[in-house]
């Protein structure tokens, strides 16, 4: 699946029309189907950004990268040692919590739903870490053009500033997430008991 088939699912998911995303866009249909037929090779990362927005999904989601099942091992590849020590320590830590869980004199069902939370939980760190790779290898990749489209709409904003905004808006989704699972810590047993 390419870019624009990816964005034409994910608006057909979301009901829109394509006039619907082209007035979002603030463009007209025919970019809109130019996108979606996959005939722009070189989408500038403000559009890509305005329409992850939009669509409510992430950059990295429309380029693709999500759906490839040798994320692992590109993202390993570029960062090497740290990527893999990461992931071990993920794993071990996720070892100790099941431990820790099960070791303690707690009903099944109470059991069952720590370990449903704390595997929610990690999920979301771990798609943090990955958001947050992919972010950082499309930088790499394409700094240049991103700071000139920063520079382009925010004239007065520095290198440091422009970097600190990118990876803000590349990683809220998770982020977001993440805050709201834990927000949710107080409600969790009675969400969780009327599940089972």
């Amino acid at each position: 699946m390419n870019i624009g088939q990816r964005i034409k699912q994910r608006r057909i998911e979301l009901n829109l029309s394509v006039d619907d995303l082209a007035k979002a866009l603030n463009k007209n249909r025919a970019t809109v189907y130019r996108y979606e037929s996959n005939e722009i090779e070189n989408m500038p990362a403000n559009v890509l950004e305005s329409l992850a927005k939009i669509l409510q999904t992430t950059p990295a989601h429309l380029m693709g990268w999500e759906d490839n099942s040798n994320l692992n091992k590109i993202i390993g590849t570029e960062f090497g040692a740290p990527y893999t020590k990461a992931n071990e320590m993920m794993k071990t830590h996720l070892n100790g919590v099941l431990r820790w869980i099960t070791d303690k004199l707690q009903s099944p069902k109470d059991t069952i739903l720590l370990t449903k939370h704390f595997d929610e939980l990690l999920l979301g760190y771990k798609k943090l870490i990955e958001r947050y790779l992919q972010a950082n290898l499309l930088w790499n990749k394409s700094s240049e053009i991103i700071i000139k489209e920063y520079k382009e709409k925010y004239p007065n904003i520095n290198e440091d500033e422009i970097i600190s905004k990118y990876f803000q808006n590349e990683l809220s989704l998770e982020i977001n997430n993440i805050c709201n699972k834990i927000q949710s810590l107080p409600t969790w047993r009675r969400i969780y008991y009327d599940d089972l």
